[in-house]
């Protein structure tokens, strides 16, 4: 395979990749939110942080990326033992019952969305 034909199928990967995750983001935003919404009221008492973001930022499309991220970077702390778990305290109720069913609904969209952004980063290093 010449640098061509290889420069070639990196550039369709990354535009494929491109797509997943905008198709992600906009899944998570529109139809998905639905779910996230709920997950955001079972680990959010109120007066936690991810409750006054809720408040701060809105329904909107940024308030929405927003309320997500808050809501993933909870679900990450939360794993970690120690200062983690503090850290995801601050951030909502740690032993709130979430259903596993539901918080794929948030995990898998950004996982797509992450990884794509990551994809598309050393497809660039890659060509460039």
């Amino acid at each position: 395979m010449n640098s061509e034909s290889f420069e070639a199928i990196v550039a369709l990967v990354v535009m494929i990749d491109i797509f997943v995750g905008l198709a992600a983001l906009i899944f998570s935003l529109t139809i998905g939110f639905r779910k996230i919404a709920e997950i955001e009221s079972r680990i959010a008492p109120k007066g936690s942080t991810i409750d006054v973001q809720k408040k701060a930022w809105g329904e909107g499309p940024v308030g929405r990326w927003i309320r997500i991220v808050y809501l993933l970077s909870f679900f990450f702390w939360r794993r970690i033992p120690g200062h983690g778990v503090k850290v995801a305290s601050n951030l909502g109720d740690i032993h709130a019952d979430v259903p596993w069913h539901l918080q794929c609904w948030l995990v898998i969209p950004m996982v797509l969305f992450w990884s794509s952004i990551l994809l598309m980063v050393v497809g660039w290093l890659l060509i460039g």
